[in-house]
Protein backbone atom coordinates (compact mmCIF):
# COMPACT_ATOMS: atom_id res chain seq x y z
CA UNK A 1 0.00 0.00 0.00
CA UNK A 2 1.12 3.74 -0.59
CA UNK A 3 -0.30 5.90 2.19
CA UNK A 4 -1.00 9.72 1.31
CA UNK A 5 -2.31 11.73 4.16
CA UNK A 6 -5.34 14.31 3.11
CA UNK A 7 -5.22 17.83 2.82
CA UNK A 8 -7.67 20.92 2.60
CA UNK A 9 -6.81 23.14 -0.12
CA UNK A 10 -7.86 26.36 -1.12
CA UNK A 11 -7.62 29.32 -3.69
CA UNK A 12 -4.76 31.38 -3.11
CA UNK A 13 -6.51 34.33 -1.82
CA UNK A 14 -7.85 32.08 1.02
CA UNK A 15 -8.27 35.00 3.56
CA UNK A 16 -7.29 33.77 7.21
CA UNK A 17 -4.09 32.00 7.55
CA UNK A 18 -4.96 31.15 10.83
CA UNK A 19 -7.97 28.83 10.07
CA UNK A 20 -9.00 25.91 12.40
CA UNK A 21 -9.27 22.85 10.28
CA UNK A 22 -11.42 21.04 12.92
CA UNK A 23 -15.08 19.91 12.19
CA UNK A 24 -15.87 23.05 14.57
CA UNK A 25 -14.09 25.49 12.44
CA UNK A 26 -15.42 24.65 9.67
CA UNK A 27 -18.70 24.22 10.74
CA UNK A 28 -20.64 26.46 7.57
CA UNK A 29 -18.38 26.18 4.88
CA UNK A 30 -18.10 24.60 1.85
CA UNK A 31 -16.34 21.61 1.43
CA UNK A 32 -15.94 19.33 -2.57
CA UNK A 33 -15.24 16.22 -2.04
CA UNK A 34 -15.36 13.18 -4.67
CA UNK A 35 -18.13 10.89 -4.27
CA UNK A 36 -17.67 7.47 -2.82
CA UNK A 37 -14.14 7.88 -1.44
CA UNK A 38 -12.87 7.48 1.57
CA UNK A 39 -12.62 11.28 2.12
CA UNK A 40 -16.25 11.77 1.46
CA UNK A 41 -16.95 9.33 4.49
CA UNK A 42 -14.67 11.02 6.63
CA UNK A 43 -16.41 14.24 5.86
CA UNK A 44 -19.65 12.85 6.19
CA UNK A 45 -18.68 11.09 9.76
CA UNK A 46 -16.61 14.41 11.32
CA UNK A 47 -17.67 17.61 9.56
CA UNK A 48 -21.59 17.18 9.92
CA UNK A 49 -21.79 21.19 10.17
CA UNK A 50 -19.86 21.91 7.11
CA UNK A 51 -21.60 21.99 3.81
CA UNK A 52 -20.32 18.89 2.09
CA UNK A 53 -20.54 19.35 -1.89
CA UNK A 54 -19.95 15.97 -3.61
CA UNK A 55 -19.11 16.03 -6.93
CA UNK A 56 -18.32 13.15 -9.28
CA UNK A 57 -14.49 13.53 -9.74
CA UNK A 58 -11.56 15.23 -7.87
CA UNK A 59 -11.47 17.62 -11.37
CA UNK A 60 -14.85 18.69 -10.79
CA UNK A 61 -14.17 19.74 -7.17
CA UNK A 62 -11.48 22.09 -8.20
CA UNK A 63 -13.22 23.85 -10.85
CA UNK A 64 -15.82 24.26 -7.36
CA UNK A 65 -13.20 25.82 -5.74
CA UNK A 66 -12.13 28.12 -8.47
CA UNK A 67 -15.30 29.08 -9.24
CA UNK A 68 -16.23 29.78 -5.85
CA UNK A 69 -18.70 27.52 -5.26
CA UNK A 70 -16.73 25.66 -2.31
CA UNK A 71 -14.81 27.24 -0.10
CA UNK A 72 -12.00 24.00 0.03
CA UNK A 73 -11.66 20.91 -1.49
CA UNK A 74 -10.46 17.90 1.16
CA UNK A 75 -8.57 15.33 -0.99
CA UNK A 76 -5.70 13.32 -0.71
CA UNK A 77 -2.34 14.88 -0.61
CA UNK A 78 -0.44 12.75 -3.81
CA UNK A 79 -3.58 13.61 -6.24
CA UNK A 80 -3.56 16.94 -4.82
CA UNK A 81 0.16 17.51 -5.55
CA UNK A 82 0.09 16.10 -9.08
CA UNK A 83 -3.24 18.68 -9.75
CA UNK A 84 -1.15 21.76 -8.36
CA UNK A 85 2.01 20.72 -10.06
CA UNK A 86 1.25 20.05 -13.54
CA UNK A 87 -1.74 21.97 -13.87
CA UNK A 88 -2.71 25.61 -13.60
CA UNK A 89 -4.85 26.61 -10.92
CA UNK A 90 -5.85 29.50 -8.50
CA UNK A 91 -5.48 26.97 -5.55
CA UNK A 92 -2.95 25.85 -2.83
CA UNK A 93 -3.19 23.75 -0.17
CA UNK A 94 -3.97 25.48 3.45
CA UNK A 95 -3.67 22.85 6.23
CA UNK A 96 -1.57 20.83 7.94
CA UNK A 97 -1.66 17.04 6.63
CA UNK A 98 -4.65 14.77 8.11
CA UNK A 99 -4.13 11.06 8.59
CA UNK A 100 -7.78 10.32 8.68
CA UNK A 101 -8.34 6.84 10.33
CA UNK A 102 -10.11 5.19 7.10
CA UNK A 103 -7.63 6.30 4.23
CA UNK A 104 -8.00 3.41 2.06
CA UNK A 105 -4.54 3.95 0.42
CA UNK A 106 -3.28 2.89 -3.27
CA UNK A 107 -2.51 -0.90 -3.67
CA UNK A 108 -2.24 -3.63 -6.32
CA UNK A 109 -4.91 -6.44 -6.44
CA UNK A 110 -3.43 -9.20 -5.89
CA UNK A 111 -5.68 -12.84 -5.96
CA UNK A 112 -6.33 -14.48 -2.70
CA UNK A 113 -3.50 -16.98 -1.60
CA UNK A 114 -1.05 -16.06 -4.61
CA UNK A 115 1.16 -15.74 -2.08
CA UNK A 116 4.27 -16.15 -4.72
CA UNK A 117 3.11 -13.25 -7.02
CA UNK A 118 2.28 -11.16 -3.87
CA UNK A 119 5.87 -11.65 -2.52
CA UNK A 120 7.28 -11.04 -5.74
CA UNK A 121 5.17 -8.09 -6.65
CA UNK A 122 6.45 -6.74 -2.78
CA UNK A 123 10.15 -7.69 -3.44
CA UNK A 124 9.97 -5.91 -6.81
CA UNK A 125 8.83 -2.91 -4.78
CA UNK A 126 10.92 -2.68 -2.33
CA UNK A 127 13.94 -2.91 -4.56
CA UNK A 128 12.68 -0.35 -6.84
CA UNK A 129 11.81 2.42 -4.45
CA UNK A 130 15.14 2.59 -3.54
CA UNK A 131 16.40 3.88 -6.98
CA UNK A 132 16.69 6.42 -9.67
CA UNK A 133 14.34 4.69 -11.58
CA UNK A 134 11.61 5.18 -8.61
CA UNK A 135 12.60 8.89 -8.54
CA UNK A 136 12.35 9.12 -12.41
CA UNK A 137 8.90 8.06 -11.96
CA UNK A 138 7.68 9.70 -9.39
CA UNK A 139 8.89 12.66 -10.59
CA UNK A 140 6.72 12.32 -14.16
CA UNK A 141 3.42 11.56 -12.18
CA UNK A 142 3.60 13.40 -8.85
CA UNK A 143 6.14 16.16 -9.73
CA UNK A 144 10.28 16.55 -9.40
CA UNK A 145 11.40 16.04 -5.99
CA UNK A 146 12.55 19.87 -5.85
CA UNK A 147 8.93 20.91 -6.42
CA UNK A 148 7.48 22.61 -3.46
CA UNK A 149 5.27 19.00 -3.12
CA UNK A 150 7.40 16.52 -3.15
CA UNK A 151 5.97 13.37 -1.85
CA UNK A 152 9.27 11.61 -2.20
CA UNK A 153 10.24 9.32 1.01
CA UNK A 154 12.51 11.29 3.27
CA UNK A 155 11.32 14.79 1.54
CA UNK A 156 9.17 16.15 3.78
CA UNK A 157 6.11 18.35 1.95
CA UNK A 158 5.61 22.14 3.31
CA UNK A 159 3.68 22.44 6.30
CA UNK A 160 0.67 25.20 4.96
CA UNK A 161 2.78 27.98 6.70
CA UNK A 162 5.99 27.22 4.62
CA UNK A 163 3.93 27.00 1.42
CA UNK A 164 2.09 30.61 1.94
CA UNK A 165 5.18 32.21 2.07
CA UNK A 166 6.18 30.66 -1.61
Amino acid sequence: YFYTPEVFVARKDWPNDEQDFSPEGLAGKGIAVPRATSTEYYLEDNYQDARILIYDTFVDCMAALESKRADLVFFDEASVAEELNFKPHNAKIVSEPIDAPNNEGFAIGVALGNEQLLGRLQSALDKFRGTQGFLDLFDKYFGSSRRPYALVKGVRPPTYREHRKR
